[in-house]
């Protein structure tokens, strides 16, 4: 067995390291400088030094982190406008950016307001003003989130919507209207005066909708997603009946007229209808909703009636649109339905 004999133990020589490494002053010499650049650095970070503060750029840029906003109102307003289906907003963003659009949302003001609401008060009826202030205000709460300002769509007044429209076509203008029009058109119009259906759900009246069987339509309405179902007139069966064959979800009028239409292009062909057939030239097709709303209520002196018919969600809509033919009838019943049912939560 081999035996491991201790070594004695020796002072440390001092000269010992200096022979084993002859540059060992030249290196403790290297990390005093650097220890040195160390303590100058860490005095001169500004969390330690009371009296040098940021600078003014540094501090621009941590407020740009901290807070930041759009260049201008018009990406804002492609924000809010893309994000919503309504016409109404799509509108409302547009006339913004074309007045204000180059502005900062910052310089965008409580002074900017009244002219845009002004220009809309002129051009506008009174009702469609109403829905762009509504608008507008919604607008306003987005730039006011934007810049700090959570109360700055509280400087635009809502326009009062008014008195209910009155305007109702008679059986001679609707018999001229639904002659001189072509299938496509021809359609849409019956729709509205017979059905009593609104512009967007005559787009979108399909042979899905139709049940031959019971001679019904059926479809959910595309304001109120309610479920509406109502008899089809002769002039309606027969349109569909000499529809051209196709997808039973395209519309009516589209396997007529062999192509989609826009609102804009709509707008035009009833224009030029109503100007061919002398018609009352402010007549809107919404009007023969109503028209076919008044018919129904002189005829049956039944609310319910009217109310089914239409897909009117209560009761005091229905109301709105006959009281200027029975006020003194219908009155008391719409006040009575507008008070407020306990205290509001």
């Amino acid at each position: 067995m081999r035996h491991i004999t201790e070594r004695p133990k020796t002072k440390a020589n001092p000269n010992a390291v200096t022979r084993r490494c002859p540059h060992v002053e030249e290196i403790r010499k290297v990390l005093r400088r650097l220890d040195r650049e160390r303590q100058t650095q860490t005095q001169e970070l500004p969390h330690q030094s009371s009296g040098n503060p940021l600078s003014k750029q540094a501090a621009q840029i941590r407020r740009r982190k901290k807070s930041p906003c759009p260049a201008n109102l018009v990406t804002i307003c492609q924000a809010w406008s893309g994000a919503s289906r309504s016409g109404c907003d799509h509108k409302v963003a547009s006339d913004v950016c074309e007045l204000f659009g180059t502005l900062a949302p910052e310089a965008f003001g409580e002074q900017h307001i009244p002219p845009l609401v002004t220009a809309w008060r002129k051009r506008l009826a009174t009702s469609t003003a109403n829905g762009y202030t509504r608008a507008f205000r919604r607008l306003l709460a987005q730039v006011g989130a934007a810049t700090n300002r959570p109360y700055l769509h509280h400087a635009i007044t809502t326009i009062k919507r008014g008195p209910p429209r009155q305007t109702i076509a008679t059986p001679e203008e609707i018999a001229k209207l639904a002659a001189a029009a072509p299938l496509w058109l021809r359609t849409i119009i019956l729709l509205a005066a017979h059905a009593g259906f609104r512009r967007g759900d005559c787009l979108r009246v399909a042979p899905a909708h139709f049940n031959a069987e019971n001679k019904t339509i059926g479809i959910p309405q595309q304001k109120t997603k309610k479920l509406v179902t109502v008899p089809a007139s002769a002039e309606l069966i027969e349109l569909f009946a000499i529809a051209p064959s196709g997808d039973p979800l395209t519309p009516f009028y589209e396997l007529h007229r062999g192509k989609s239409i826009g609102p804009s292009g709509f707008e035009d062909a009833w224009m030029r209808l109503k100007k061919k057939t002398g018609v009352n030239p402010h007549l809107w097709l919404h009007d023969l909703r109503r028209t076919l709303a008044v018919s129904l209520y002189e005829l049956t002196k039944d609310l319910r009636v009217v109310e089914q018919m239409l897909g009117h969600q209560s009761l005091s809509a229905t109301i709105q649109y006959l009281e200027h033919r029975d006020p003194a009838k219908l009155k008391p019943y719409l006040d009575a339905l507008l008070i407020p049912k306990g205290r509001v939560q």
